[in-house]
């Protein structure tokens, strides 16, 4: 059996894995040592740049899966349309009422810490944004269509909605930026 959220979260880690350590030179500052599905468990400082891609947000309760409502009259969601995206029990002519469509939230914490490469602080700042802008673009380009559960759920598109970076180590060469960039899949399923 298989749940549309864990398959998002393989395909997010291999995409990841690729797009921002395998095809990066070992010799880039940049490059990320570790691409996990969970919680970090071991020393980031012997990492160096990390990624730890969760379902939910562990340092956030109130990020939740959610159905999408795109009426016109749903508060936060102004696109100047009425369309149903679920209904009780559907309607023969238009199928697509009998679908709910979800959005499925999570994050993927980054850490990067510099004390083995003893950068100064401007260059702890370029490599630290430097994995921010990668991360933001490979999260955005990382493909799920295709993904279907056992429970009927097709993943539609992930992209990211938010992110959070700041700098937490300091002087003279201990420099740490931490954050998280927080994503969202739409994904459909026929209801039965």
């Amino acid at each position: 059996m298989t749940q549309v959220v864990n398959l998002v979260l393989h395909r997010l880690k291999d995409h990841l894995t690729t797009q921002m350590s395998t095809n990066i030179s070992t010799s880039d500052k940049s490059r990320v040592e570790k691409v996990k599905i969970g919680r970090l468990q071991e020393s980031p400082v012997v990492l160096g740049v990390y990624l730890a891609i969760s379902a939910g947000d562990p340092q956030n309760p109130d990020l939740q899966d959610g159905i999408l409502d795109v009426r016109a009259n749903s508060p936060g969601w102004q696109t100047g349309f009425d369309m149903p995206t679920y209904e009780v029990g559907g309607d023969p002519d238009y199928p697509f009422l009998s679908n709910s469509m979800w959005w499925r939230r999570g994050v993927v914490a980054v850490g990067c810490f510099w004390m083995n490469e003893q950068l100064e602080e401007e260059a702890a700042y370029e490599q630290s944004y430097e994995v921010l802008g990668r991360l933001m673009r490979s999260v955005e380009s990382c493909d799920v269509r295709g993904l279907k559960d056992s429970y009927g759920e097709r993943a539609v598109k992930l992209f990211p909605f938010a992110s959070k970076f700041f700098e937490s180590g300091g002087p003279p060469q201990q420099y740490i930026f931490r954050g998280a960039v927080e994503w969202q899949c739409l994904t459909e399923r026929t209801k039965p």
